[in-house]
């Protein structure tokens, strides 16, 4: 049983990571951060729901209890622990850059008219301060369900199949931060391939902090998992860091520096590995813990 355990989970990571390589040479191959294929970000996505299909027509079992919990109460937990930790870090960081004031961008002033006029690319058109307002809200809504969906295929792949076999084959907190390990390793190719870039940051920054910052989010992630055992909490808790956890820089005018890029970059990634070093201070080492029985088939 336990060879076949180990077998599947090669088998997992032999196929994601080689379709993470292989997407990455792709963008690479086409422009690198400039690539006109940017929207293949969101295709990487699905990449471990695909190889959890794969492991299933081999005969593989899949969560029990994943999809069926949807404990309300862990909401807000899941929307809030990133975006609160990232802009209490960044907007402070960002704010001593620019001479201690947030740079906004232009038209979140009302024009003569009074009105907001917002840019053609978004859409909105000509606001008033409420329409403004209604408009934020409801982007801020729909950012976070889109991005929660792709977020619910990536973790069916890494919290929902990988790490109960992980927990399963060591114990709680090795199996939380091995899988954090491999999945901070698995963004790196698409670091590489300029499928993952920040404007003014040159690569080696990346490749230094954000692997930190993706173990970080990891054993927050591994924790919500352990405690909830359901995917879509840790789907929403994903989406909402890959959403609302930059959505305040959305707003803001681009005219960072490199040393400024780096720095900020610095800031979030150290950031997030702090706050996965305390959760995972909160994580029991026992096999028997309640939260890790009856996780799998």
């Amino acid at each position: 049983m336990q060879n076949r355990q180990t077998s599947s989970i090669w088998i997992y990571l032999v196929i994601t990571f080689s379709s993470s390589i292989l997407l990455s040479i792709f963008i690479g191959a086409t422009g690198g951060e400039n690539t006109p294929y940017q929207a293949a970000k969101f295709i990487s996505m699905f990449i471990p729901a695909i190889a959890v299909f794969i492991l299933q027509l081999r005969g593989e079992s899949f969560v029990k209890g994943g999809l069926q919990h949807f404990p309300l109460s862990w909401i807000p937990v899941a929307l809030f622990i990133f975006p609160v930790v990232i802009h209490s870090i960044c907007v402070p960081v960002i704010a001593l850059q620019n001479n201690f004031h947030i740079p906004w961008q232009s038209w979140l002033t009302p024009a003569e008219d009074g009105l907001y006029h917002t840019p053609a690319d978004k859409g909105w058109g000509e606001l008033s301060k409420g329409g403004l307002i209604s408009h934020i809200f409801l982007n801020a809504i729909a950012g976070i369900l889109f991005v929660s969906v792709l977020a619910f295929f990536e973790e069916i792949g890494w919290r929902a199949w990988l790490l109960p076999r992980l927990i399963e084959r060591f114990d709680i907190k090795k199996g939380v931060v091995i899988c954090s390990v491999i999945w901070a390793l698995w963004h790196v190719p698409f670091i590489i391939g300029g499928l993952h870039h920040i404007k003014h940051a040159p690569m080696w920054s990346l490749l230094l902090f954000y692997p930190l910052g993706n173990i970080g989010v990891g054993i927050v992630l591994g924790w919500l998992w352990v405690r909830t055992e359901s995917i879509w909490i840790v789907s929403i808790a994903h989406g909402s860091l890959n959403n609302w956890g930059q959505y305040l820089f959305k707003f803001m005018n681009d005219s960072t520096t490199q040393a400024d890029a780096i720095a900020l970059i610095a800031a979030l990634n150290l950031s997030l590995f702090v706050l996965g070093m305390i959760f995972l201070g909160m994580l029991r080492r026992s096999r028997n813990d309640k939260a890790n029985s009856g996780v799998y088939n």
